[in-house]
């Protein structure tokens, strides 16, 4: 066990402590229960100005892979199989009118990412014909997003693609990350002001006539095997994923669980849902943790006498030795990596971390030195909100994603898509415990 002192972190206010003072009889209980507020960090933090997305006109930027193996969800000939890429593409139209990032047709533009960026109808006929890009330089795609977000071009954008790009990184979707993950972009996450969404569906892949796979005869083609940099025959119809990301400014007041992305994405999920459509989606800016765990303080012995009581009014002293009482995040994907006590209390309490159990705070309590310091000047300590107990969380959990992941490319499933999403995801938690019932010594009931 270890403790830990902060730099400036945004911490968590938490009263925790009754002293026994014989005011009035308390019950004993096995613990009490808290809730912690969880908010998501990317790596270091660095002083930006961000922009203000109220400032910014209400247009919106639709984006499509256009590189030649997204029109294998396509059937050559059958021009019903186009239904589905079209309803994607509608719902998505339909989607951001829900949004602060709505208006009329007007504040829509369209554009397909092949080399490089063009403009496309924003109703495109879906036939084999619309993907013909050689290259899948998803990284432009990405580049042009971000860089238009952070100056103000635009309010929000979606780019829908099978996400197995093509960069100066490599192949697949880890390839992406260098560009998800500049110290610019996680300034505008830690701000609250961008938010990022994943949505994935499978659909049928029939494969693409092209290359060496253009004589083929019958309705199956070929899918192209990006770790074999060549096409190979599909031997039946397989289901494919397709991926919608979503990127967007938050305007001022919203929250990670109230923005235009998180709606917009709430309401895809909804109408593709309805539609009959397999659909996996994560809000990566509010994090795979949520925005609240639950929290429990225990009494530090199971049974027998307690130096230090757990009542329904918090924890009480019985002597004026130092003991330790506990708290555990019930969540068991929560890895608690830091925690510190500062404020006018920290030379009564020490916070500690425990290297056996994750899920596990520790804090020792100098009891003597606590109640001297009520005696001494209790009207600072009853008014003294710096007290506070600072946390640093990471997940344990296991990507969402996994049955749509491949560490090798294969037809049905997508290459490297764990690692790509992990590495979007928050690096870490920020931590805010709410407050567990104030010192007896403080009460005026």
């Amino acid at each position: 066990m270890k403790p830990w002192i902060p730099n400036a972190l945004v911490g968590l206010i938490l009263t925790f402590l009754v002293i026994q003072t014989g005011c009035e009889s308390q019950t004993v209980v096995p613990f009490l229960d808290a809730q912690a507020s969880l908010q998501p960090h990317w790596g270091e933090d660095s002083a930006i100005e961000t922009i203000d997305a109220d400032t910014v006109k209400h247009e919106f930027h639709l984006l499509w892979d256009q590189s030649i193996p997204m029109g294998g969800y396509i059937h050559r000939t059958d021009p019903d199989s186009q239904g589905t890429l079209k309803l994607i593409n509608d719902f998505l139209k339909s989607a951001r009118l829900t949004t602060d990032y709505g208006g009329d047709e007007s504040s829509l533009k369209c554009l397909g990412v092949t080399n490089s960026i063009v403009d496309v109808d924003c109703d495109p006929i879906m036939s084999q014909n619309f993907f013909d890009g050689s290259n899948s330089r998803l990284d432009h795609g990405i580049e042009y997003i971000i860089e238009g977000l952070i100056n103000g071009s635009f309010k929000g954008a979606a780019f829908v693609s099978d996400l197995i790009a093509t960069t100066v990184y490599g192949t697949g979707p880890p390839a992406l990350l260098p560009f998800l993950r500049s110290s610019t972009l996680q300034a505008y996450l830690n701000s609250g002001t961008i938010d990022i969404a994943l949505l994935g569906t499978k659909i049928n892949y029939w494969g693409v006539h092209r290359g060496s796979c253009e004589a083929l005869s019958g309705s199956l083609g070929c899918w192209y095997d990006e770790a074999q940099r060549r096409y190979k025959p599909l031997d039946q119809i397989h289901k494919s994923p397709v991926y919608i990301l979503i990127l967007g400014l938050r305007p001022e007041g919203k929250s990670h669980e109230d923005n235009p992305v998180f709606r917009m994405a709430t309401e895809l999920v909804h109408s593709m849902t309805a539609e009959g459509m397999e659909i996996k989606h994560e809000l990566i800016s509010q994090g795979s943790l949520g925005s609240q765990s639950e929290f429990h303080w225990y009494p530090y012995a199971e049974t027998g006498f307690q130096a230090i009581g757990l009542t329904d009014h918090g924890y009480q002293c019985k002597d004026n030795e130092t003991h330790r009482v506990k708290g555990r995040f019930l969540d068991p994907e929560v890895s608690v990596t830091e925690i510190a006590m500062h404020g006018s209390l920290d030379s009564a309490v020490t916070a500690m971390t425990d290297d056996d159990d994750p899920q596990m705070v520790h804090l020792e309590i100098n009891c003597q030195t606590l109640r001297e310091y009520i005696r001494d000047d209790q009207s600072k300590l009853c008014n003294d909100t710096s007290n506070q107990l600072v946390g640093i969380l990471h997940t344990l959990g296991e990507s969402l994603w996994a049955e749509w992941s491949s560490v090798s490319h294969t037809s049905h499933l997508t290459m490297g898509l764990e690692p790509f999403i992990d590495g979007i995801r928050p690096s870490h938690y920020e931590t805010t415990i709410e407050s567990v019932p104030p010192l007896d010594a403080c009460k005026t009931d």
